[in-house]
């Protein structure tokens, strides 16, 4: 089963690839197709004045108009709608107010309202009425930006947004979806110390840049109108928290001796993100005015990695997942360059599915081989422990062996107000190996020692000391006490014989002795003392 493992994760992988290349190919179809009347449809909205002119009232200064004339009767449910980044807007029917969207000066981000849509319905009765649309930037990124206005049906307007950003949605979907199955299997395991835990920070990674793309995209603030400065957030912050997971992740694929640089890194990482949330929670600073900064440090850390895996080649040899981690950094990384570039050389930041299907196939490629050594130290570890298990319990019994015993009575410091010995013997297991066998025998020794830890566990610890002999460090604080579990000890012995009348009878002999340090110099003597007194008492049954 084991060697079946890897082809069932490939096979997934596969068939998640395959998936999304028939989904990416869906607009390559040779169909020919022909609808004579569309219910409902919309156009771009080209046939329109533009013009520029300052107002120092507005954010940077000035106003972008376009404005043109209803010339015939609009369809049914018809609107203008138009997508916003980092822009306030206005529009009018004449001198009629239509919609207005500006961020409220009492919120936390009050420098932008993020991403959002316009829209304005229309009737039949605004033909050969002058539509105003009044464009506010609030950034100079902002400036530049072309605003591409849809008329006609906002349903196909949301349709067309939807399969433009399907690509991106899909992707991020998966990556969060991978990035929670990474963590669960953290938590999962997260008893087992030879696991590697490194494998959550992956996990956030992916869910960080699934969220990020989500919420980044045209489609979220279209779908959910009144949460857009939320989703904004989220997208901003996801950027800088996926950096910093990226970053605790990959820093355990390098040799320990360069873990200093990458806590350095970590920790500048983490205050970065605290100093941007602060900028906008105090009102210094927006997410949006941080962006560039972002970027900045995003571009420092490449850098940076860059430099460790060139140290890392040099002074070590580069191991497969260091390898990987190598090949699948550098696409990721010329996806973000290239983006970076289309976002300051023309006002909008590019799709980056290069860069996102690059990081969903590291996280799952790094996923599967992180999963796969953690799952080989996992079963090391279980293998080391049972092996633990043998060496300090008797095969047989499962309680306690000798060795142990040597162990414990050195760790464990003992009162002498409430420590006592019990020496514990089973009688005739000679007699019953001679007669009946050593089965028999092995069965009456695995009788006495589920008996003697029944009664005293929950008290004292039980060991098999050899043989028929059996010992119980017993921590109670009254000799009543003892006696009192003792008597308890014999009549469970004498139910169980008259349960199992077809077993070979159980009949063990007991003494104890109380830990007394001024006539004991050790718990050896101690136990010499119990040793003798169950002596007298097998002796006693003997002659009975």
């Amino acid at each position: 089963m084991r060697s079946k493992r890897p082809v069932y994760i490939l096979s997934a992988i596969c068939a998640v690839i395959v998936a999304i290349m028939l989904t990416l190919f869906q607009h390559h179809e040779k169909v020919n197709r022909y609808i004579a009347r569309e219910n409902e449809s919309y156009c771009v909205w080209t046939d329109y004045e533009y013009s520029t002119y300052e107002d120092t009232n507005t954010p940077m200064g000035i106003v972008q108009e376009y404005r043109w004339t209803i010339k015939e009767a609009p369809a049914r449910n018809s609107c203008l709608a138009f997508y916003l980044v980092h822009q306030y807007a206005e529009i009018y029917i004449d001198d009629e107010l239509l919609f207005r969207l500006f961020s409220n000066e009492e919120n936390l981000f009050s420098h932008t309202i993020g991403s959002d849509w316009a829209r304005a319905n229309l009737s039949a009765s605004d033909i050969n009425r002058e539509i105003r649309i009044l464009i506010y930037p609030i950034y100079e990124t902002s400036i530049n930006r072309t605003l591409t206005i849809y008329y006609g049906s906002l349903n196909s307007v949301i349709a067309d947004v939807v399969d433009s950003n399907l690509y991106t949605i899909i992707l991020g979907i998966i990556s969060i979806i991978i990035g929670i199955a990474f963590i669960l299997f953290v938590l999962i395991n997260i008893k087992n110390y030879e696991m590697d835990r490194s494998i959550a920070a992956l996990g956030f990674f992916s869910i960080f840049t699934g969220s990020w793309k989500i919420f980044d995209s045209e489609l979220m603030p279209l779908l959910f109108e009144n949460s857009t400065l939320l989703f904004s957030a989220i997208a901003n912050i996801s950027i800088t928290l996926m950096l910093l997971a990226f970053i605790i992740f990959i820093r355990n694929q390098f040799s320990k001796k360069v873990y200093l640089f990458w806590n350095c890194i970590c920790i500048i990482g983490l205050v970065f993100c605290i100093i941007i949330c602060a900028l906008q929670l105090l009102g210094i600073a927006d997410l949006r005015q941080t962006l560039t900064a972002c970027h900045i440090m995003i571009v420092i850390d490449i850098l940076f990695i860059l430099i460790t895996l060139i140290w890392e080649a040099i002074h070590h040899r580069l191991t497969p997942k260091l390898k990987m981690t190598s090949l699948c950094f550098i696409l990721c990384s010329l996806g973000a360059v290239v983006d970076l570039f289309l976002y300051y050389a023309s006002g909008a930041s590019g799709n980056m599915m290069l860069c996102l299907f690059a990081f969903l196939l590291y996280v799952i490629l790094m996923g599967y081989i992180a999963v796969k050594d953690a799952l080989v130290l996992i079963q090391r570890g279980k293998e080391a422990k049972r092996y633990q298990h043998l060496a300090i319990h008797d095969q047989m019994t499962g309680l306690y062996n000798r060795v142990f015993w040597a162990e414990y009575i050195q760790e464990h410091k003992h009162d002498e107000k409430d420590c006592f010995i019990i020496m514990l013997d089973v009688n005739n297991l000679k007699q019953c190996n001679d007669n009946l066998g050593h089965d028999i025998g092995d069965k009456l020794l695995i009788h006495s020692a589920n008996l003697i830890n029944e009664t005293f566990l929950s008290n004292g610890v039980p060991f098999r000391m050899g043989g028929d002999e059996f010992c119980v460090i017993l921590n109670v604080t009254s000799e009543n006490v003892c006696k009192s579990l003792l008597k308890h000890f014999i009549t469970s012995v004498e139910r169980f014989n008259k349960e199992h009348p077809n077993d070979y009878p159980v009949e063990i002999a007991y003494g104890y002795a109380r830990y007394n340090s001024k006539i004991d110099f050790d718990f050896g003597d101690t136990l010499r003392r119990a040793d003798k007194n169950m002596y007298l008492k097998k002796l006693e049954m003997k002659q009975s």
